[in-house]
């Protein structure tokens, strides 16, 4: 009885309408269980963007892991590594972005670790 998936299934749900006469309020009880191992959380923002000449790249991990952020150009080409490969504690951790020598554009800034890459966009604008 019930519902149940093996990890990595695909299944449907269909929700349907219902009436007033066939709602309850007895109480109803569910169980949820864990399907196979969570993919650890990793986050990445940065404020300000746009910027001209400096913002904080700031990130958060859920574990201890190496980590290294790069930022790419609109064609794919590595620009500047802001942080080689680090062996960071779980937590938020942040690092400045001093733009010295990139032109207006748009760019991409990749922060990854052992098990997850996170691409943010960032906008340069100089005066």
């Amino acid at each position: 009885q019930g519902f149940h998936a093996m990890a990595g299934s695909n299944f449907t749900a269909t929700i349907e309408a219902c009436s007033a006469s066939t709602l309850t309020t007895e109480p109803v009880s569910a169980r949820t269980q864990s399907i196979g191992k969570s993919k650890p959380t990793v986050s990445l923002s940065i404020e300000p963007n746009p910027f001209s000449t400096e913002t904080i790249i700031r990130f958060q991990l859920e574990e201890a892991t190496t980590a290294a952020i790069t930022v790419f150009d609109g064609t794919g080409k590595q620009i500047m590594q802001l942080m080689p490969p680090t062996s960071l504690a779980a937590g938020t951790h942040q690092i400045p972005f001093h733009n010295t020598a990139t032109y207006n554009g748009l760019y991409f800034v990749t922060l990854q670790t052992e098990k997850k890459t996170v691409v943010e966009k960032v906008v340069i604008l100089k005066q």
